[in-house]
C-alpha cells in the first residue's frame, strides 16, 4: 500500500501541536483562576464534553429532521446546529451534504456561557473563549514535529489539514516554524472533519488524488475514520498507546498504519 502515497496531509492540534484532552483541561483551569472562578479543570473539561455531546444528535434524530417536510420546532432545529466540541464529528457525518458551519470564534462563547451557568459560575464567556483562542495560537508543537517536516520537505508534497480556525490556527504554525506549501483549516472550507469535503478540499490545493495521499493524526473519528472514508491512507498517532477498535465503523475504517511519534513517519515515507 505504502507504494502509492505522494503527498502527506497532517492534522495540526494533537498530531504536529501537543494539544491533547489533560491540556484542555489544563487551560480551563487558567482560564477559569485568572477570572477568579474556582473550579478544578477536570470538572470543567467533564462539563465541556457534556455540553457537546448533548448538542451532538444521534444518527436517526439527525436524518429524520433533516428528512421532515415543514417548519421545525426550536428543539427540532438544534439538531440541525454542528456540536460544540473542537474535534468534532457532528454526528459522524462521513458525506452527503456537508453540515451546517459555524466558526469556533461564534460558538465557542455560547458552549462557555452554557458551562458557566450549568457549574454556577459567574464567567465572562466571551474572554473566556479569547482566551483560549490564544492559548490555542500559542501551544508548543511536539518535539519532533519541526524535525521530522523539515526531513519529508525533499521528498513529498505536504499539507496541514486541522478542524481550526484560520486565526489561531495560522499563528500557531508560524510560532513553532512548521512551513507547509499547503494549509487548509475548517474555516476555509466551511466544513468539519469527518465529512469528505474537507478532505477533498485538500487533495484539490496538493493536485494529489486522494488515494495517493497519507493523512496522519491523532483522532480515530475525524482523522482515521475520515479519511479513510475519504479514500485516503490513514497513519493513526496513537502516543496513549489506546486501543483503536471501539465500534463497528471504527472496525470497518482502521487506520493503514499506527506509529507512537511523527519520526516513525520517516520511514513509511521512505518506503513508498
Amino acid at each position: 500500500m505504502s507504494d502509492r502515497i505522494k503527498a502527506v496531509a497532517f492534522d495540526c492540534y494533537g498530531t504536529l501541536v501537543n494539544v491533547q484532552d489533560n491540556d484542555f483541561a489544563d487551560s480551563y483551569a487558567q482560564i477559569c483562576r485568572e477570572q477568579g472562578l474556582e473550579v478544578q479543570g477536570s470538572v470543567f473539561f467533564k462539563k465541556w464534553m457534556d455540553v457537546w455531546r448533548r448538542a451532538e444528535p444521534s444518527a436517526e434524530e439527525a436524518e429524520s429532521v433533516r428528512n421532515q417536510p415543514g417548519p421545525l420546532s426550536e428543539a427540532e432545529a438544534t439538531l440541525k446546529k454542528p456540536a460544540g466540541g473542537f474535534s468534532r464529528g457532528w454526528n459522524r457525518r462521513l458525506d452527503g451534504e456537508a453540515p451546517p458551519f459555524r466558526l469556533y470564534r461564534d460558538e465557542w462563547p455560547e458552549h462557555f456561557a452554557i458551562c458557566f451557568e450549568e457549574l454556577s459560575l459567574d464567567g465572562d464567556a466571551n474572554a473566556a473563549s479569547e482566551r483560549l483562542r490564544q492559548m490555542l495560537a500559542e501551544a508548543d508543537a511536539f518535539p519532533e514535529s519541526r524535525r521530522v517536516i523539515d526531513t519529508l520537505a525533499s521528498r513529498v508534497p505536504m499539507a496541514v489539514l486541522s478542524n481550526a480556525d484560520n486565526d489561531f490556527l495560522h499563528p500557531c504554525l508560524r510560532r513553532n516554524g512548521l512551513t507547509f506549501p499547503v494549509v487548509v483549516s475548517s474555516e476555509d472550507v466551511a466544513a468539519y472533519k469527518p465529512h469528505v469535503s474537507i478532505f477533498s478540499a485538500v487533495s484539490d490545493a496538493l493536485g494529489v488524488p486522494l488515494t495517493e495521499i497519507v493523512y496522519v493524526g491523532d483522532s480515530r473519528t475525524a482523522d482515521v475514520i475520515g479519511s479513510k472514508h475519504a479514500g485516503m491512507h490513514s497513519a493513526w498517532i496513537n502516543r496513549p498507546g489506546a486501543a483503536f477498535n471501539d465500534d463497528g465503523r471504527e472496525r470497518e475504517f482502521s487506520p493503514d498504519f499506527e506509529i507512537s511519534n511523527l519520526d516513525e513517519l520517516v520511514s513509511i515515507i521512505d518506503g513508498s
